[in-house]
């Protein structure tokens, strides 16, 4: 297993925490599927972000909405409560925007044309 950068850790503790939240994510399973379908593991996150993105999509529909706006809600409260330092709880944070944000642009775009 390789070691965890500051990234890394920050990403899997938010996908850790969500994920035992929200009452509709079995974590096993999701952690399962994650490995299996989409060869993400708690390793390679951060690096995957896309992927993880389209995972989501693919495994929890319109749902995944709920679990993008929480992770970005926890990782936010962490921050608050000093878990995290400021300099790479924003690093993540735009990492995570940037990635969740490309269905949002998507979609402008889109409208923009019709």
């Amino acid at each position: 297993m390789s070691c965890l950068d500051t990234s890394d850790k920050i990403i899997l503790d938010v996908v850790d925490i969500v994920s035992s939240k929200l009452d509709f994510v079995n974590k096993e399973e999701f952690y399962s599927i994650l490995k299996e379908k989409y060869k993400l593991d708690k390793t390679n996150l951060s690096e995957n972000l896309d992927t993880f993105h389209l995972a989501l999509k693919e495994i929890y529909g319109i749902k995944h909405l709920s679990v993008e706006r929480s992770l970005i809600r926890v990782l936010h409260e962490r921050e608050l409560n000093g878990y995290y330092e400021l300099s790479d709880e924003i690093t993540v944070f735009l990492l995570i925007v940037k990635v969740f944000s490309t269905d949002v642009n998507a979609d402008l775009e889109n409208r923009k044309k019709n």
